[in-house]
């Protein structure tokens, strides 16, 4: 069973998606070796409206997608958390650049 952080991180992409298709109905998706690439568009009397792309990169690095999901639950920002970035990122996506930084949080008792 999904724990209550990955499902809000799942209601906020599906909400987000959802969004992007009320308003573009037409679909056309293609797997690429980065993962799920979608052409969503709308159209005018056979001609294109609006057109709008989204690549995996989108979907990889979204606030709710999969890295955010992965990094968020590391319990601290030490010499296995940087292995474990350095190898995630690059694994959804070589090009996108990335930096760990630590943060401190409060936690109330």
């Amino acid at each position: 069973m999904a724990c209550a952080q990955c499902r809000r991180q799942r209601s906020c992409l599906v909400a987000w998606l959802r969004r992007l298709f009320t308003a573009l109905p037409t679909l056309a998706g293609v797997d690429t070796v980065r993962g799920l690439l979608i052409h969503a568009l709308r159209l005018d009397g056979g001609l294109v409206e609006e057109y709008r792309i989204v690549a995996p990169t989108e979907w990889n690095f979204h606030p709710a997608g999969v890295f955010e999901g992965e990094v968020g639950l590391l319990p601290a920002v030490d010499g296995p958390a940087r292995a474990r970035v350095r190898r995630l990122a690059p694994a959804l996506d070589r090009y996108v650049a990335w930096q760990l930084n630590r943060q401190e949080v409060a936690v109330d008792a």
